[in-house]
């Protein structure tokens, strides 16, 4: 998220980091607000991102093997020149930038497909090219939020949304997931908008292994002997729903005729 002339921007990102963590949100909201807090330097998120630029590059490259004319936008930051290029009739367009509706991003692909629209007798769909084996529901949230943006753009909501793995090309129908979309969005929206912030808590979740929160989010757990912290972090959300209802909310806090006390 960002600000520009003081509208707030959200992206893609954004909301399928919402979804994996409502606590990040709010680390975002701080951060943006001007308060300091440590990020993450890991060498190995580095080397996951360059993995993730050779597979795009990978599946372009693929593309123009087919005879496909390629565009790449990873220059430009106006979203006019996505929409030129779409006019323009090209068939595969990458990073192009998108924006509208209080939302912006950057598509990794944008495929030529023969469905009319106001661009004349075709328009286009994003696809997305993940890493991971098996789809998660923040890259459909992040695809949702693309074909939202192209949709003012050719008149019609892409029909459908593209993953890309290492394994296959995955193709989802838009509108199995757009209300679900909708509903995150709103979420995320109604949080950054509370005053004051909701309470929201660290609380560990898989989305940690990337976030460059984790160091600044796990100081706080050590530091309030969080329950998650139990034999290497073992114990599970829903196990410590059930601790902190029977009472205890640190390692070190003991439930009456329980043997919780670990130290």
């Amino acid at each position: 998220m960002r600000l520009r002339d003081s509208t707030l921007l959200l992206t893609p990102t954004d909301i399928a980091n919402h979804l994996a963590c409502r606590h990040l949100t709010q680390l975002d909201r701080a951060r943006l607000a001007g308060e300091r807090i440590e990020l993450r330097q890991d060498p190995r998120i580095d080397a996951l991102r360059h993995r993730g630029e050779t597979h795009e590059k990978g599946f372009v490259n693929s593309l123009a093997a087919e005879g496909l004319s390629i565009t790449d936008l990873r220059s430009h930051d106006d979203p006019a020149a996505t929409l030129d290029a779409m006019s323009a009739g090209a068939d595969v367009l990458v990073q192009a930038p998108l924006q509208g509706d209080g939302l912006s991003g950057r598509a990794d692909v944008l495929l030529r497909i023969g469905v009319p629209s106001r661009l004349g007798a075709y328009s286009y769909e994003p696809a997305d090219t993940k890493l991971a084996r098996d789809t998660r529901a923040g890259t459909i949230l992040q695809l949702c939020a693309y074909a939202a943006l192209l949709d003012p753009m050719q008149g019609v909501l892409p029909e459908h949304i593209h993953v890309v793995t290492p394994l296959a090309r995955e193709r989802y129908r838009t509108a199995h997931f757009d209300a679900y979309f909708r509903f995150v969005r709103r979420r995320l929206e109604d949080d950054l908008a509370a005053d004051p912030p909701p309470a929201t808590y660290p609380e560990p979740v898989p989305h940690c292994d990337v976030c460059p929160y984790w160091l600044h989010c796990d100081r706080r757990r050590r530091a309030d002997d969080h329950l998650s912290l139990v034999a290497g972090g073992v114990v599970r959300a829903a196990l410590r729903r059930h601790l902190r209802s029977a009472g205890p909310h640190r390692i070190t806090e003991p439930t009456p005729g329980t043997f919780l006390s670990v130290r």
